[in-house]
């Protein structure tokens, strides 16, 4: 990988942690998110006009559409769950689509997971509930069921059904891309 390709992946580590804090700390996170999705539409339009890029077909724009949607609704819902509940809670219930991501695919995209995959998934889930069920399986399973019913977590998991269907997306936008 290339200088300037690392140096591209380290701006957009410390950019992503910034605007988390930012988000977090705001006092109106859905304005900062609204304002902050906009400038990211300019800066994105900037460097299409300024690179420019070859014609591209109506599917692959129909996707790009659709995933330019469902990430501005994610930020919307991340910034609302921020300001809802506590980001040690909201933070790893966001961030747990790659969990689910594969199994979405295999549903709904035809992806082939082996064995040792479903297992694994398995496994980080059962990690994931037993951090929760503080020793007693009963009680885990009624925090668990409190945490989807809970007011607050919802933008949490509504947020998380977000990354995972945007990631579905752009699997799709990327096939039709690469294919065209």
């Amino acid at each position: 990988m290339s200088l300037f390709s690392i140096g591209l992946v380290l701006l957009s580590s410390l950019l992503h942690s910034f605007w988390n804090i930012l988000t977090q700390t705001s006092k109106n996170s859905q304005y900062f998110s609204g304002l902050k999705g906009i400038w990211v539409m300019i800066m994105a339009l900037t460097a299409y006009a300024g690179f420019g890029m070859v014609p591209l077909s109506d599917e692959i724009i129909f996707w790009g559409i659709l995933s330019g949607i469902l990430h501005g609704v994610y930020i919307l819902c991340l910034s609302r769950a921020y300001s809802t509940a506590d980001i040690s809670y909201v933070y790893p219930i966001a961030r747990s689509a790659p969990v689910f991501v594969p199994v979405f695919a295999w549903l709904f995209l035809d992806e082939h997971l082996s064995i040792s995959t479903f297992l694994a998934i398995g496994i980080i889930l059962t990690a994931i509930y037993t951090l929760h069920f503080e020793g007693q399986v009963v009680r885990g399973f009624k925090n668990l069921l409190g945490a989807l019913k809970h007011q607050d977590l919802r933008w949490a998991f509504y947020t998380l059904a977000l990354v995972v269907s945007y990631s579905l997306v752009d699997k799709k936008g990327m096939d039709a891309f690469l294919s065209y």
